[in-house]
């Protein structure tokens, strides 16, 4: 039987945690899925093991790119034009160092009705470990009931290791922007402009922190580093704004019979000349983060 979940990892140095996430995987209740891997030069033991769990386990392929060293960003971009023409019905992003719960997969597909066909992405809630050991869940019930669709086009909560997108919306964010912050934001700016967005409810996996990935465990550092990236960004928002109005201009060119107006919107408050009139526009369109550090960010950079 052809595999009707295609499910994409890009990796890098993962040797501590690989082997559990891969584990997590092949003992998924829904057994219908191809797992594509991905590897930048990791320069531990990442591809020996998964090498070693790959050669047992026909639903995984290791995909070995010539093109290497490009990030994240650029390993599920070479893997989304890797699987285009497969024929997938659905697609999933999974990080190295996650562990999914044996019904990740069959819980996503409940989401979906019976052959759609509009582009559509599912997310669902997810666990992780606080810098002092406990486990909380991410999303409390009111997170996503309480924001507006306008947000996710400055804060974009939802992961690329929770979702899942059909065949219609794979076809459209297939050729990921440089300009793009990652590959699940631009997953989302693509289904909130053209698509549907439906959230789960449901903890599905277990998301870890610690010291080697992108969200630091200690709350001072997280801190640290908001300062450090605010004043950053505000001496190169010009450089942000610029790299936004590509972004929103590629985004907007997609060929697609349906778009969300907010997206338009906007885009045309982008190329205002005058910054307070920016600013102003983007609060009376109601375009501002969930949380106030966003907005003020979003603001200092607009």
């Amino acid at each position: 039987m052809k595999s009707d979940v295609c499910i994409l990892m890009a990796t890098y140095n993962g040797e501590k945690y690989i082997y559990e996430q891969l584990q997590s995987i092949i003992n998924q209740d829904y057994e219908n899925w191809k797992l594509f891997i991905g590897d930048d030069n990791s320069t531990d033991d990442t591809e020996l093991i998964i090498n070693s769990v790959a050669c047992k386990e026909d639903r995984i392929e290791i995909v070995d790119f010539k093109a290497k060293g490009g990030g994240q960003l650029n390993n599920f971009r070479m893997l989304l034009q890797y699987v285009k023409n497969m024929n997938f019905h659905y697609i999933m992003f999974s990080d190295q160092d996650d562990i999914w719960y044996v019904n990740k997969v069959s819980d996503s597909l409940q989401l979906f009705e019976k052959d759609d066909k509009f582009p559509t992405m599912v997310y669902t809630n997810y666990t992780e470990n606080s810098p002092d050991g406990s486990i909380h869940t991410k999303y409390t019930s009111v997170f996503p009931k309480n924001a507006s669709l306008k947000q996710f086009l400055v804060q974009n909560w939802a992961m690329g290791c929770t979702m899942m997108i059909n065949a219609a919306l794979a076809l459209l964010v297939s050729k990921i922007p440089d300009e793009a912050e990652n590959h699940d934001n631009w997953i989302m700016l693509v289904a909130l402009t053209y698509g549907r967005i439906r959230y789960l409810p449901k903890v599905t996996m277990f998301h870890r922190i610690h010291e080697n990935n992108v969200t630091t465990s200690n709350s001072k550092k997280r801190l640290v580093f908001r300062l450090r990236r605010l004043f950053s960004d505000f001496y190169n928002r010009k450089a942000y704004r610029k790299n936004e109005l590509i972004l929103m201009d590629k985004l907007l060119s997609i060929n697609f019979e349906v778009r969300q107006e907010a997206t338009v919107t906007f885009y045309r408050i982008l190329q205002k000349k005058h910054k307070i009139y920016r600013v102003i526009l983007l609060w009376e369109n109601k375009i501002y983060g969930l949380n106030l550090h966003k907005t003020i960010r979003l603001w200092l950079l607009i």
